[in-house]
């Protein structure tokens, strides 16, 4: 199921949410500037790479060192393709606004970084000696994710559901298109485990299982303010 439309309102406005949004296509247009080779070092640098991380190496790209724990955030920020980062985006411009509306601003920025932070440690500890570099918002935003699970279960969702070449699009409440959104990380990383494969198919399941998780775990510790326009 792919989710098309929201469509709770929201009161703030999602400053925070348009400014990652456009962070991440900032660096990506950066990335497209880049010959094969110097983005194949980008990558390495400042994407996570868990065999990197447990070791210490510390690496440079055109000066820039990484400083060790520099690419648990900066991963959050990089993407290896178009089509990678348009869903990642959409998602995030989706389920983003409401949840910053719920928490305010700074408390939602505070989410965003420390689920993406705790996915790529996720995603590290079970896939120590990894040495494929993981970039991408979607451990960040599966926190955000995890936050609407328990903030807004009930709120409507417009999927686009696929049958061969037919598609249907229909509204299901937001607990139960996000249960099978987890459901189906649970199984694709139960798979990658099996396989022993850090990016099964080429997705980091375990980064959206602890980025999820930690999203839920983290409204225990951020208080929403009071509403208010702005």
């Amino acid at each position: 199921m792919i989710p098309i439309r929201n469509a709770t309102p929201y009161r703030r406005r999602p400053w925070v949410t348009w400014c990652f949004i456009l962070i991440n296509a900032g660096v990506f247009f950066y990335e497209l500037s880049l010959s094969p080779g110097a983005l194949k070092e980008f990558f390495n640098v400042f994407g996570l790479v868990p065999a990197h991380l447990f070791s210490a190496t510390v690496r440079s790209f055109q000066g820039i060192s990484n400083l060790l724990i520099v690419p648990l955030l900066s991963s959050v920020f990089i993407h290896g393709d178009f089509f990678h980062i348009f869903f990642n985006l959409w998602t995030l411009y989706l389920f983003g606004p409401n949840i910053e509306d719920r928490l305010g601003h700074s408390q939602f920025a505070s989410l965003f970084l420390l689920s993406g932070i705790a996915s790529g440690i996720i995603h590290s500890f079970v896939h120590p000696q990894s040495t494929i570099p993981t970039v991408g918002a979607s451990g960040a935003i599966a926190g955000v994710l995890g936050a609407y699970f328990v903030l807004l279960p009930l709120s409507r969702i417009t999927v686009l559901f696929p049958v061969f070449i037919i598609p249907f699009f229909f509204d299901v409440p937001a607990f139960l298109y996000l249960f099978i959104w987890f459901f189906s990380q649970l199984h694709q990383g139960a798979w990658s485990l099996i396989n022993a494969a850090p990016e099964y198919g080429g997705v980091a399941f375990w980064a959206h299982i602890g980025g999820f998780l930690t999203g839920i775990y983290l409204l225990s510790l951020l208080h929403p303010p009071a509403h208010k326009s702005d």
